[in-house]
């Protein structure tokens, strides 16, 4: 449970390639899922509002496991605060689009309005792929030792 905490929560510490990767696929497919509940007449916009909510509760989450693998390359975590708020803006961005597709007066321009969401989400997936790529700093850093050591002390890291 100390462990599952650690990697969800705290800052401290590094995270390899292969658990990074794990959990930010199983996050990409929760939104996903999210984002196609069934809704009816009077709650259209629930689906919206379920995927909004799942992201909030995932920001912290995100932006923690990023943390520990910038960690991992030697990389201060102030690069993982837009690619973790991004998702927030990627949903954002497409509740705008979707409003402006009603109120389009030139339906031929409509490749115009799904265009941002897409170029800002293949954005992030060249930071995720690229941290994904990278490989990890061999041996301790000034972040910690190598998550590939069995000596981490993850009780430490909420003292």
């Amino acid at each position: 449970m100390k462990k599952a905490l650690w990697f969800l929560f705290s800052l401290k510490g590094r995270v390899s390639r292969v658990p990074f990767v794990v959990f930010i696929l199983t996050c990409l497919g929760v939104i996903y899922i999210s984002r196609f509940m069934e809704a009816s007449d009077d709650l259209s916009m629930l689906p919206i509002l379920t995927t909004l909510m799942v992201i909030i509760l995932l920001i912290w989450p995100i932006f923690s496991v990023m943390t520990k693998r910038l960690h991992d390359i030697s990389k201060r975590s102030l690069w993982a605060l837009p690619v973790a708020l991004s998702p927030a803006i990627l949903i954002l961005f497409s509740i705008f689009y979707t409003m402006m597709g009603f109120l389009n007066p030139y339906p031929e321009n409509e490749w115009l309005l799904s265009s941002p969401p897409f170029l800002f989400l293949g954005y992030i997936g060249v930071i995720i792929v690229t941290l994904a790529l990278l490989p990890g700093t061999k041996g301790p850093n000034r972040f910690g030792p190598s998550p590939k050591e069995k000596t981490v002390p993850i009780a430490a890291t909420f003292e």
